[in-house]
């Protein structure tokens, strides 16, 4: 039997199916933060977001309403339920400018996005929806795959780019057959988690900017 001769040309081929089989198996946390906004800016969406922060003055809970309607002309709103030093203010980020709702005062400060302070929940939960907001904060790299009761998902594991924050490292769970963000949860130096956001019941909405970028007609309106 005549043993068979593999041409250079057909070797080449086998080695490059070879090589591309094996890069897009090895994706990067990177790659999977991609295919969440891409997904995330199909069309608009809400859910509901519920946090658990523990300090030395015990736990904390938090619950906000998040609606985001994508695109350049888009913008992303956060309604707060809890805690309760929060209860009835809302803020909304566009790309441009970001929106306070102070409920205590009835009073909407208004001012450009690059000079807005959020604070560490806000930041956080912008990242949900704009995963360019995860990088700034984050430095990811995927950890492998979790089951969830939602489905496989994707494990990314980072660190705070900044110093002074109040975690030392974060998890974060993204669904693999919907690419959106299932959790986050934080951990101090120790690997004790000290806070965790899940996001809840979420779906896609008939949203419009001008839904969300609403307050009301008697609040006194203060540019910045």
């Amino acid at each position: 039997m005549q043993t068979p001769t593999f041409r250079p040309a057909l070797l080449a081929l086998i080695a490059g199916l070879a090589l591309s089989s094996s890069s897009s198996a090895q994706s990067t946390a990177a790659d999977v933060l991609k295919l969440v906004q891409a997904n995330l800016d199909k069309a608009p969406w809400q859910a509901t977001v519920i946090g658990k922060f523990s300090s030395s003055g015990g736990t904390q809970e938090a619950e906000i309403g998040v609606q985001s309607v994508p695109g350049t002309d888009g913008a992303l709103r956060m309604d707060f339920k809890k805690p309760a030093a929060m209860g009835g203010n809302f803020t909304v980020l566009t790309k441009k400018d970001a929106w306070s709702y102070l409920f205590v005062s009835n009073q909407v400060v208004m001012q450009p996005r690059a000079s807005a302070k959020l604070n560490d929940l806000e930041g956080q939960i912008a990242g949900l929806g704009d995963t360019n907001s995860f990088s700034t904060l984050l430095t990811l790299k995927l950890a492998g795959e979790v089951g969830t009761p939602d489905g496989a998902a994707w494990k990314l594991s980072g660190v705070p780019k900044k110093a002074g924050q109040t975690f030392a490292s974060a998890e974060v769970l993204i669904l693999k057959s919907d690419p959106r963000p299932l959790s986050v949860s934080f951990k101090d130096a120790g690997g004790k988690v000290v806070g965790t956001l899940d996001i809840q019941s979420f779906k896609r909405a008939t949203l419009s900017a001008k839904d969300l970028l609403s307050y009301p007609s008697d609040a006194a309106v203060v540019k910045k």
